[in-house]
C-alpha cells in the first residue's frame, strides 16, 4: 500500500525523535523538550501533528525530521509547501468575534458538552453530575481556580487549575489553554505579558501537557479549533454549531474544557 504524507505541523522541528507514548490513534515522539505526533488521518491537523495516510501506526518505531523530509521507520517522505499546516491565528488579526456568537457557543456548551466537563462553570446545574467525594473535590478545585483567575489572582488561579482533573491533558490545563487562545483572539497588546504569567505558573506535568500549553500560549491551534474560531468570526451560527460539536468530541472532556476556557475569557474580554 502506498503511504502518502497528508500534513505536517509548522511546529514540528528538525531532529531525531525518540518514542514517547502510544495511543490508539497517535504515536508521540520527543526530541528534548519538543513533541511530534504521528496521528491517524481521522485526527485533525495540528502544530506538532504528522499525518501519513495508509501508515500502520502500531508498527511505527522511529521518526526523524531533516530539511524538507520526514523519515518514518527509515522511509523518507518529502514535504511540499502545501502539506505544511499553518497553525497560527493570523486570521484573527484586526477582527472581533461578535457577542452573539460567543453567547451561542456558551449555549452549545451548556446543552451539548460531556457530562463531567467544566461547562458547569457556565451552567451550575451541571454540578450535579459529579459524584460526592473525589469527583466533587476535583470539580470544586477547578471552580476555585477559575474564580481566582478571573478575579485577577492569576498566580493562585492557574496553580489550582494546572494539573487538576482527569485525562491525558487534565481539565484544568485544557481550560488554561482555552484562556490563552482567547487572549490571542482578543488581540490586545497587553495579552503577551498575561500569557507569559500564565505559563510561568503552569510549569511541569510532562512533555505532552507542557507542549500543549506552550503552543496555546503562542497562539498555535489545531484544525478543529481553527475551524471553530473562523466560524465565530464569520457570524454563521450553523457553522459554529458544527465546529463546536466536533471540538466537544475530542477526548472525554478535553475539547469541551478547552472551549469553556475560551468562552469564559472571551466573555470577560481578558
Amino acid at each position: 500500500m502506498t503511504h502518502i504524507l497528508l500534513s505536517i505541523g509548522d511546529r514540528v522541528g528538525e531532529g531525531s525523535y525518540t518514542l514517547h507514548s502510544r495511543f490508539l490513534q497517535a504515536v508521540n515522539f520527543a526530541s528534548g523538550s519538543r513533541l511530534a505526533a504521528l496521528v491517524d488521518p481521522a485526527i485533525a491537523a495540528g502544530p506538532v501533528n504528522v499525518i501519513i495516510d495508509g501508515l500502520d501506526l502500531p508498527s511505527v518505531c522511529t521518526l526523524e525530521v531533516k530539511g524538507v523530509s520526514v523519515v518514518v521507520n527509515g522511509i523518507p517522505f518529502a514535504v511540499a509547501p502545501a502539506q505544511k499546516y499553518d497553525s497560527s491565528m493570523s486570521f484573527c488579526e484586526g477582527r472581533k468575534i461578535p457577542r452573539q456568537n460567543i453567547r451561542h457557543l456558551r449555549t452549545l456548551l451548556c446543552e451539548h458538552a460531556p457530562e463531567k466537563s467544566m461547562a458547569y462553570l457556565l451552567d451550575p446545574g451541571r454540578k450535579k453530575g459529579f459524584r460526592p467525594g473525589f469527583e466533587a473535590a476535583v470539580r470544586d478545585q477547578l471552580q476555585q481556580g477559575a474564580d481566582l483567575y478571573f478575579r485577577g489572582d492569576v498566580e493562585d488561579g492557574v496553580t489550582k487549575l494546572h494539573g487538576c482533573g482527569f485525562g491525558l491533558t487534565p481539565s484544568g490545563d485544557d481550560f488554561i489553554a482555552g484562556i490563552m487562545i482567547a487572549l490571542h483572539a482578543l488581540g490586545k497588546d497587553e495579552t503577551r505579558v498575561l500569557r507569559d504569567r500564565i505559563l510561568r505558573h503552569a510549569q511541569g506535568g510532562g512533555i505532552i501537557v507542557s507542549s500543549f500549553l506552550s503552543l496555546a500560549g503562542d497562539g498555535r491551534v489545531n484544525e478543529l479549533m481553527r475551524s471553530l474560531l473562523e466560524s465565530l468570526l464569520n457570524k454563521e451560527q450553523d457553522a459554529i454549531t458544527n465546529a463546536a460539536v466536533r471540538c466537544f468530541a475530542v477526548g472525554a472532556t478535553s475539547g469541551a474544557d478547552l472551549c469553556t476556557g475560551l468562552v469564559a475569557a472571551l466573555e470577560r474580554g481578558l
